[in-house]
């Protein structure tokens, strides 16, 4: 066997295999920065206090909306690609599947009001469909978190993924994340 040859062969044997690691996943307490409690709005207007058809429900939630609106991004991204588990909600009306999410944390988030701080929701662009039906069960969304600040149809939103990949998440075998207000 020619030198050459055999050097190839010995450095092919030798060389170490390209593994291509998971991206890490990313928790909504980590989309907020610290020292910054959503929580606190809610216990500041006595919203634990409030009891059905109390009269000034309707305007305490609405300060807690315009309180969560203004929710601070975090400093620093994180570097390339991260994970995360969420609920998808739908920006589109209509029965087809979608390559546009709001990703949230818990399942009936913007369904209810008020939405949830927007630091704790996700504008992302998918590379391929997501079945409508897909918005009661929890994905994963795999993309590049950016500080995009936009306005959707349920509220402001601080972070956006684009071209993100998603999949179901295998939560009958494998448990949510607990989800906490910040």
């Amino acid at each position: 066997m020619p030198i050459t040859a055999l050097w190839i062969a010995a450095a092919a044997i030798v060389a170490p295999a390209t593994v291509v690691a998971a991206p890490p996943d990313l928790t909504w307490a980590q989309l907020s920065p610290p020292g910054y409690r959503a929580q606190a709005v809610l216990d500041r207007l006595g919203v634990d206090q409030l009891e059905d058809r109390d009269a000034r429900a309707e305007a305490i939630l609405a300060e807690v909306q315009r309180q969560w609106q203004k929710a601070p991004p975090i400093r620093r991204m994180p570097d390339g690609p991260v994970r995360m588990t969420g609920f998808p909600v739908m920006l589109s009306e209509g029965d087809k599947p979608v390559t546009q999410i709001l990703l949230v944390p818990y399942y009936g988030a913007c369904i209810h009001s008020p939405p949830p701080p927007a630091n704790q929701a996700v504008l992302v662009t998918l590379d391929r469909e997501l079945p409508r039906q897909m918005y009661q069960f929890p994905v994963w969304v795999t993309g590049t978190l950016e500080h995009a600040p936009a306005v959707t149809p349920h509220g402001r939103v601080l972070y956006r993924m684009r071209e993100a990949s998603w999949q179901p998440h295998p939560w009958p075998r494998q448990p949510l994340p607990v989800y906490r207000l910040p």
